[in-house]
């Protein structure tokens, strides 16, 4: 039908179909695979300009001077509280916009609560952090005892590490949520929660309300006057859109980390250089500072190793600079899997073999380049699904081409073996009809033998006898060539000399343009006279037409006292070394380009089975534009016992 594809189109767009619908599933198992590029791209991406974020860390040494300094009744675990209370009061004299207390408060101190306490009510902006209990698959944020007060929030200090690196923060911590039906439709109302510790420090920095939280859809979430985009659900799943919700769970509503770079990007200032004054306070006016422990064991990220404090510090740039990381929708993915799906189910289609390979790899190449760049732009494009796309595609184009030619090629012999039957049946009526056309001319020809030589010219009879012997040449090498049919040779003494004289002037008769010269010494051999004769004439025919310019043709009978050869040599246009190996085959021909030949490709396989089955061989020598020599060796002649032995037992030759 006209303007329909052809069906190797089709086919390329089922496979690129079928390689989606796989790779789709693999989103999740192949997260750590996408959670690894997206790790080096990050370090890769330019360095953007940072938000004013300054770490303060009490190193390990100072905790054990304190230690040994610790007041009576004193239950502050590691850090002193009074420590933490007069870094307050420095960070406040200092003007800073926001101060973050990443530290646990989880038991009371009677010794330092209330300096710890007066500190916060003085500085009004602090953050502090909750402890975190896991409550099954839920978490349970516990607040600093009643004895701290003072904070202006408590938030959770949990981020989310789905494949054991850190690589997002969930915005609604520990929340409940449910689902309400309303006249505008369904509303999710929640309730106890809490915010992560980043984006409390940005309420309390623009003077927004933490309890003013709604979800306008599921991937977005509003606090105050600051919308997110976020995740519906970590680890991506792009099969999402395609069942019902399974209800929020842990990694519901997503922040993405846009990392700022590796391990030591935000100045860290240690608290002891603080309280000592080392540290000028203008340099520290409007800048979120983030107080935490440096001996906390490091937390494995995207990016590497990075402490608490470090972890939060990206977690504020993000929320402060608005670099929301998103990645592109399922309905995205879909199609981008599906188009280098395509490309390559393509190209391996229009280039088998290696040639479609190396447009998987180029597709593979272009697609990792692609998500790559994206990264630059806060877009994640999910890489592992994409490339397992493009590997099915490509291998099942593979497969299904390969089984394309399988079935061609079994055709094709098929084909081959029909027209082989044909040909012998053909070639065995034809065979008949000559021979009963040549019998009929004897007939005519004897009667004619009466009358003169002015009625009858004996050299057109001449012509004729021997164009028939040609045609039946031609037509018995089409059945010697016939690998089903076994050349059935029928014993008896040939002498070789006057059956190369005989057939040469056969063949002497068809051109004029050649010589053909018969030398040598009388041999004789057991042999079929008839497979023989056409062999030779087979050797001087193919020397006639590959010397195209003409010249002398060179026949010669050797022998020695076990084998007898006839040679047949001519000053023609040569085989090339490449060709020489299907010189023998069936149908094989050595025509150099540009010349035309005509033949078949059967006479010099014909000649190579009528050697076998007089046990002996063809050789050939030639060199290309000096000529060309074909031997055929045959045993010589032996009495009727030893050859019916050898016949017995022809490996003993």
């Amino acid at each position: 039908m006209r303007g329909a594809l052809p069906i190797r189109w089709w086919l390329c767009l089922g496979i690129a179909t079928v390689a989606t619908l796989a790779s789709m599933p693999l989103s999740i198992s192949l997260g750590t695979v996408d959670m690894g590029l997206l790790g080096r791209w990050f370090r890769a991406a330019p360095v953007r300009p940072l938000p004013k974020i300054v770490l303060f860390t009490v190193p390990t040494e100072d905790v054990e001077v304190q230690d040994q300094h610790r007041a009576p009744g004193c239950t502050c675990p590691l850090v002193p509280r009074w420590i933490i209370a007069n870094t307050i009061d420095k960070l406040r004299q200092a003007h800073v916009a926001v101060i973050v207390l990443d530290l646990i408060f989880d038991r009371p101190c009677p010794v330092h609560d209330k300096a710890l306490s007066e500190a916060m009510t003085r500085a009004n902006n602090v953050v502090v952090a909750t402890k975190v209990l896991t409550r099954g698959k839920g978490l349970n944020l516990v607040p600093p005892p009643d004895s701290i007060h003072g904070y202006r929030v408590a938030a959770s200090p949990a981020v989310y590490d789905p494949f054991s690196d850190v690589m997002a923060v969930e915005t609604l911590q520990g929340a409940n949520f449910q689902a309400v039906e309303t006249p505008e439709g369904q509303l999710t109302i929640v309730s106890d929660y809490r915010l992560p510790l980043g984006l409390a420090a940005w309420c309390v920095m623009n003077g927004e309300d933490v309890n003013n939280v709604s979800i306008p859809s599921s991937q977005e979430v509003r606090v105050g006057t600051l919308t997110m985009p976020v995740i519906e659900e970590v680890p991506l799943n792009l099969l999402a859109p395609l069942f019902p919700q399974r209800g929020l769970q842990e990694g519901a509503h997503a922040l993405p980390i846009r990392w700022c770079g590796p391990r030591n990007t935000f100045k860290s200032i240690a608290i002891a250089d603080l309280l000592a004054g080392a540290v000028p306070t203008e340099d520290l006016r409007g800048c979120v500072a983030i107080v935490g422990d440096a001996q906390e064991r490091p937390k494995n990220t995207l990016v590497g190793a990075m402490s608490g404090p470090e972890v939060q510090a990206n977690v504020v740039a993000t929320i402060l600079g608005e670099h929301w990381f998103r990645p592109i929708s399922p309905g995205g993915h879909w199609i981008i899997i599906f188009l280098a799906a395509l490309v390559a189910a393509v190209g391996m289609t229009l280039l088998p073999g290696a040639g479609g390979v190396a447009v998987a790899i180029g597709v593979a190449l272009v697609v990792t380049l692609v998500g790559r760049a994206l990264v630059a732009s806060d877009r994640w494009l999910l890489v592992g699904p994409v490339l397992v796309g493009v590997s099915i595609s490509a291998t099942s184009a593979m497969v299904a081409d390969r089984l394309k030619g399988h079935r061609a090629r079994r055709w094709m012999a098929r084909e081959i073996e029909l027209r082989d039957e044909v040909t012998s049946e053909v070639a065995h009526d034809m065979r008949g009809h000559l021979a009963a056309l040549a019998q009929t001319m004897d007939l005519v020809l004897r009667r004619l033998s009466g009358y003169s030589e002015q009625a009858v010219d004996p050299r057109a009879l001449d012509v004729l006898r021997r164009q028939l012997r040609a045609l039946e040449h031609e037509v018995s090498t089409l059945m010697d060539a016939d690998p089903e049919r076994k050349l059935h040779a029928r014993r008896a003494p040939v002498e070789m000399m006057d059956l190369v004289r005989s057939t040469a002037e056969d063949v002497q008769a068809s051109t004029h343009g050649h010589t053909l010269r018969v030398s040598g010494t009388p041999a004789t051999v057991a042999g079929d006279r008839t497979l023989l004769a056409r062999a030779i004439w087979n050797l001087l025919n193919n020397a006639v037409k590959y010397s195209p310019h003409g010249g002398e043709i060179r026949a010669q009978v050797d022998s020695t006292e076990s084998m007898v050869s006839v040679s047949v040599s001519d000053d023609g246009i040569g085989i090339r070394a490449e060709d020489m190996p299907k010189l023998f085959t069936r149908f094989g021909r050595a025509v150099p380009e540009g010349i035309s030949i005509p033949g078949t490709g059967l006479g010099l396989y014909s000649v190579q089975r009528t050697a076998q089955a007089h046990h002996g061989r063809v050789t050939v020598e030639s060199k290309v534009n000096v000529g060309t020599t074909f031997t055929l060796w045959l045993p010589a002649e032996r009495p009727l016992s030893e050859a019916a032995e050898h016949d017995q037992y022809p490996n003993l030759a």
